[in-house]
């Protein structure tokens, strides 16, 4: 019995997002404190500067995704069903960061996902067209692939045949004929040969050219030969000679995923959480409690692409902050002892977005025990689909040296982030 394997088509979900993560909100160091990402990368490196510091970048986070480093076989279309009402599952994602203000180190951990979001009616649309177009994929690959068993079953014939007469040579000129005419027929056939590179290179530093070295290791040849008819039997055809109309309908069904995995939701809830832990004056023994915090951020997408042109993803995008925290990290001189706070944060964000450029402004008010404002505006620039720089210039909480100049960068990688088509298996026999 020869089995083959099924056909091989995955497809790449990209344009997943790289956040500013909780662990980094949570002490006010960031660029934004208002984001609300649709998917999360699997892992995320940010590096935040502010430009009153004259040394190297002193504050860092990383982030990763669960889903994406323990994901289960799934198809591509069970993935976008899921996102429709919540990203629970896709975006828990879990960071850390290491942040040092004047000479106190940070050392927080965070944690975010989505609750609740709601689609537009194209993202369902969408859905649909997907179904349709793996449907037709499926089709088409099916018939392609018993076409190319064939194929490959016809092709096989000639090729032993011609190993069976290298195998009864008895001179290097009939050897050298028939070793000829089956490297021609490998080449010109529908078969995946690269199986067989290694033991074609034995044969040819053995044989090649030198008719004594032929007659003197005939008997090795022999055993190359067999070995070399059997992988041919097991050959499988060559994926690459797939035809036009198979490769159109792929390249259909990559298009459908980029256009959903650039959808914003229409409306999105997520939660965030991080807690943070610090040392100061270098005193590892000085380690205390420093802030711990939870918050909602609410999130309205207004899709401004009236003339439904694809290629353009520009979107003004409308965010609600709801944030409570606990604060342990002030010091108060006339005590020697650090106090014990608590505030509420309510704010808001307006956000741009055309393509890979988005700007935006957001306003805070924190009440409570330290009642305060942070006021900032903010620019982003995606320089690719793993690399983002963002700056910002305004006011952040602090009474004194409250300015925010600051220039962040976001590098983020995703190494599992291929889908099944779900096409099924078939066997040859």
């Amino acid at each position: 019995m020869k089995s083959f394997s099924q056909i091989s088509n995955t497809v790449k979900l990209e344009n997943l997002d790289l956040p500013t993560t909780p662990a980094v909100v949570l002490l006010d160091q960031n660029v934004t404190s208002i984001e609300n990402p649709k998917t999360i990368k699997e892992f995320g490196l940010s590096v935040i500067n502010s430009f009153k510091d004259n040394a190297l970048p002193q504050n860092y986070a990383v982030e990763f995704n669960p889903y994406w480093i323990f994901k289960r076989n799934t198809d591509i279309y069970q993935y976008f069903k899921d996102e429709r009402y919540s990203g629970f599952t896709h975006n828990q994602a879990i960071s850390f960061a290491f942040i040092k203000i004047d000479t106190v180190q940070n050392v927080s951990i965070g944690y975010r996902t989505n609750l609740f979001r709601v689609m537009s009616k194209k993202y369902d649309e969408n859905l649909v067209s997907l179904t349709d177009k793996i449907w037709i994929l499926n089709l088409l690959n099916n018939a392609e692939y018993e076409r190319l068993i064939q194929l490959a079953e016809d092709e096989k014939g000639p090729i032993i045949g011609n190993i069976t007469d290298m195998e009864n040579a008895s001179s290097f000129k009939e050897f050298s004929t028939a070793y000829r005419n089956i490297l021609l027929k490998l080449k010109d056939s529908s078969l995946d040969i690269a199986p067989l590179k290694s033991i074609i290179k034995k044969i040819d530093s053995v044989s090649s050219g030198r008719e004594k070295s032929f007659d003197n290791n005939k008997k090795f040849l022999v055993g190359l030969y067999k070995k070399f008819k059997a992988d041919v039997v097991t050959l499988k055809f060559d994926r690459a000679k797939f035809s036009q109309d198979n490769i159109k309908a792929m390249e259909e069904v990559q298009k459908t995923i980029v256009n959903l995995s650039e959808m914003k939701p229409k409306f999105s809830i997520d939660f965030a959480g991080a807690y943070n832990h610090f040392w100061d004056n270098k005193d590892f023994s000085s380690g205390r409690f420093g802030r711990l915090g939870a918050w909602l951020t609410m999130n309205y997408n207004i899709d401004l692409n009236k003339d439904k042109n694809e290629k353009e993803k520009n979107y003004l995008k409308l965010f609600l902050l709801n944030r409570y925290i606990v604060d342990k990290m002030k010091f108060d001189k006339a005590s020697s002892t650090y106090g014990n706070n608590s505030f509420y944060d309510i704010g808001g964000k307006l956000n741009f977005e055309f393509n890979k450029l988005s700007f935006g402004y957001e306003y805070i008010q924190r009440f409570g025990d330290d009642e305060d404002y942070r006021s900032v505006g903010s620019i982003m620039y995606r320089i690719n689909d793993n690399v983002s720089l963002i700056g910002g210039f305004g006011k952040n909480f602090e009474n004194k040296d409250n300015m925010i100049a600051t220039l962040g960068l976001r590098w983020g990688l995703n190494f599992n982030n291929d889908f099944d088509t779900d096409i099924p298996k078939t066997n040859n026999q």
